[in-house]
């Protein structure tokens, strides 16, 4: 009796962990997206130079070391996210998938056949997109 109410438990238990969260379709609305054109795009020295300033923030030691020495690790930070950016920029592969329903205008015409037709999007569409 236990024995089966710890096995129906567990067997409930391992259900909800398995359930996959919904995809995050963000929160940003499309027209806001948009803007994102105005971004300048990554950079690494940009982002290494935050690191160095987080580093002075906790009181690590930043820029030549006290005998005159490079400073390795400010090296080697700089070194790791330029490897992200490049790989990110240079080698990412982005998917992205407009939800049905979004409005289009077109014209087109047949031959006695299919209907064939351009168009083009008249709003913006909610969608996702996949980085990997």
């Amino acid at each position: 009796m236990i024995l089966s109410i710890l096995e129906a438990a567990i067997n409930t238990l391992n259900d909800i962990l398995s359930i996959k969260p919904p995809p995050n379709l963000g929160t940003i609305s499309p027209p806001i997206v948009v803007l994102s054109k105005t971004r300048s795009g990554m950079s690494p020295l940009r982002a290494a130079n935050k690191v160095l300033e987080k580093k002075k923030e906790l009181g690590l030691p930043t820029g030549n070391l006290a005998d005159g020495s490079a400073n390795f690790d400010d090296i080697l930070w700089y070194t790791a996210i330029k490897a992200i950016i490049d790989e990110i920029t240079n080698e990412a592969k982005i998917t992205s998938s407009s939800l049905p329903g979004t409005q289009i205008a077109a014209s087109g015409g047949n031959a006695g056949g299919p209907v064939v037709v351009y168009g083009a999007t008249t709003t913006f569409a909610d969608g996702g997109t996949i980085i990997e």
